[in-house]
């Protein structure tokens, strides 16, 4: 029913000038008299008029009130300028990543790596033992203890600082070398039977030394050493290496060790099972990464020391170097896994990269960065691998210096080019150096650690000063990364009415997902906070952070300075929460 200006005044004044004797007032009239029909709907009318009236009114009022010289009652904006902490700020899931095996840090960070050995976790077949690798690590220490992330790399050729070469120096388990010869020796019968029915002298030959190296494989390892060559192979088992390494200071130093036979469908069948276990002891959130090893020296998907075509321990080919990597991508479901080069399997299961020269101009410019921007093929095998410019923007970018031991990276004369590094190819975590360390390479990487990684920082905010209980509190942020690298966890940025003791009494998402805020990106947000009606009126604290949605807990600092934090969330401002007005409450109560 629409009712005109002119009615309501009738009807009101109607109301008011009804004259009746005055009766006693009785327990209940009032809600009997609220009851009766027609009498809200002409109390709500009454009120509205009432509202229209003080509409009219109180700019007539304020007015007056400023040419009186009077302060206005309306509420202020309160805007914050914050200013950026440009100190290394260690946060979960990047930063320093110390060597587990020693208790000991250079840089403080929430992340440790340790790598293992196949031999070392199954020595005998079939019992897989972590109890003294982890011990060796220090996972109880770190993991337990310091709440620290595991990192771990599981590998099949290790190769030690040695210039002679036997077979303590095999990383496989020495029951799947033995298996790897008695395979390999049945292969090689069934070519010589083949070869001798049809009569091929040349596949004989061929056959019949292949049986004599793999049957006396000891004294091949024994002339290998007395004649330091470069390599020893036993046909479908693999290969002994020595390798002459020129030190950047003008030393010398000799590695070597054995590559197995990765063709082996055996190697391949029992290294799966031992990968298996892996991911059931380590699949968990006590682990941040598993960097994707099994293959090449030190597990890095290369064979550099085994130049000779043909050897049983060269490199794999896709075709079977594929299976090692889906493996990874199916036993590994809730942990990141970060792969050396570019590989088809990165792009489908967003796996991240490792760069293991970091700091070297050529290794990763020419290498690493133009491997994944454009694709390559690998002159190992001849196999062309696709190109995944984008892949930091879903997975992290992490590695190791070009040499553990080699700190010229971190001098005065490299520390600019090495943190122009970090930024260009997106890097999020780093193997800290902890060999021959001085203070220049201390205070250096230090400086380091400060640019590389996520680094979020909240800008500046504005909101109002005060608000009333029920009503909704509106502020807008400006949020920024000032770092090289996004943030991967799906968490939110929240905003918190707090009181002065910590309660949080209201709450609001500024953002979603902080993963989309990449690096040197700048954001805007407006936050509609609700403002519980039955909140007790009083001053409180607006209070932001990044949230672990699973938690409630902000464990990520903010790159911010000179402000107060708690808990890790930033102190936004003072809010003034006021009383809800009679006229507001009447009409809550009618309607």
């Amino acid at each position: 029913m629409n009712i005109t200006g002119t009615e309501l005044h009738e009807k009101t004044t109607v109301l008011f000038r009804q004259r009746r004797q005055p009766a006693a007032v009785k327990p209940g009239d009032g809600r009997r008299l609220l009851e009766k029909p027609g009498f809200r709907r002409i109390l709500v009318m009454v009120m509205a008029a009432l509202a229209v009236a003080a509409l009219l009114v109180m700019p007539r009022m304020n007015r007056l009130q400023e040419m009186e010289g009077a302060l206005p009652v309306a509420q202020s904006t309160r805007q914050v300028i914050f200013q950026q902490d440009t100190r290394y700020v260690p946060n979960p899931f990047m930063g320093a990543v110390a060597p587990a095996k020693y208790r000991t840090r250079y840089v403080e960070g929430t992340l440790v790596v340790a790598g293992y050995t196949w031999r070392e976790i199954e020595a005998e077949k079939g019992n897989i033992d972590f109890s003294e690798v982890e011990e060796q690590n220090n996972f109880r220490y770190w993991i337990e203890e310091h709440q620290n992330q595991y990192m771990l790399m599981l590998v099949m050729d290790y190769p030690t600082l040695s210039r002679e070469i036997t077979e303590a120096h095999i990383d496989i388990p020495l029951w799947m070398y033995e298996a790897l010869k008695e395979e390999a020796a049945a292969d090689y019968s069934r070519r010589l039977e083949e070869a001798r029915r049809l009569g091929n002298q040349e596949d004989v030959r061929e056959a019949e030394r292949a049986l004599q190296l793999i049957r006396n494989d000891r004294q091949v390892i024994r002339q290998f050493n007395a004649t330091f060559a470069d390599t020893a192979d036993i046909p479908g088992v693999g290969t002994f290496y020595r390798w002459k390494m020129d030190l950047p200071d003008g030393g010398v130093e000799y590695r070597g060790g054995f590559s197995p036979n990765y063709a082996s469908p055996l190697l391949m069948a029992y290294h799966h099972q031992a990968l298996e276990a892996v991911a059931e002891r380590y699949d968990n959130d006590k682990t941040y990464a598993i960097v994707m090893g099994s293959l090449g020296h030190w597990g890095e998907m290369h064979t550099h020391f085994i130049q000779q075509a043909g050897a049983a321990g060269r490199y794999p080919v896709k075709e079977i170097a594929s299976q090692y990597e889906e493996k990874y991508a199916e036993v590994f479901q809730q942990t990141l896994v970060s792969v050396r080069y570019p590989r088809q399997v990165v792009l489908d299961h967003h796996f991240g990269l490792h760069n293991h020269a970091f700091g070297s101009a050529v290794d990763t410019y020419q290498y690493h960065q133009n491997w994944y921007e454009n694709g390559y093929v690998d002159h190992y095998t001849g196999d062309t691998h696709p190109a995944m410019p984008d892949f930091w923007k879903t997975a992290p970018s992490g590695g190791e210096f070009l040499y553990t031991g080699d700190q010229r990276f971190l001098t005065n004369a490299y520390i600019d080019a090495t943190i122009q590094m970090a930024r260009d190819t997106h890097l999020t975590w780093l193997n800290e150096a902890f060999f021959y360390m001085d203070n220049e390479t201390r205070v250096n990487q230090e400086k380091l650690f400060s640019h590389i990684g996520y680094r979020f920082m909240i800008r500046q905010a504005a909101h109002s000063d005060r608000v009333t209980a029920g009503n909704t509190l509106t502020v807008q942020s400006t949020w920024s990364n000032e770092g090289t690298a996004p943030f991967y966890e799906d968490w939110p940025i929240v905003l918190r009415l707090q009181t002065p003791a910590g309660e949080t009494v209201a709450e609001a998402v500024v953002s979603e997902r902080v993963r989309t805020l990449f690096p040197q990106m700048v954001e805007t947000h407006e936050t509609r906070l609700e403002v519980p009606e039955d909140l007790t009126p009083g001053t409180y604290g607006l209070w932001v952070g990044i949230v672990n949605p699973e938690t409630g807990e902000a464990p990520v600092r903010l790159t911010v300075k000179e402000v107060p934090q708690r808990n890790n969330l930033v102190y936004v401002g003072e809010v003034t929460v006021t009383r809800r007005s009679a006229l507001a409450e009447m009409f809550k109560m009618l309607n």
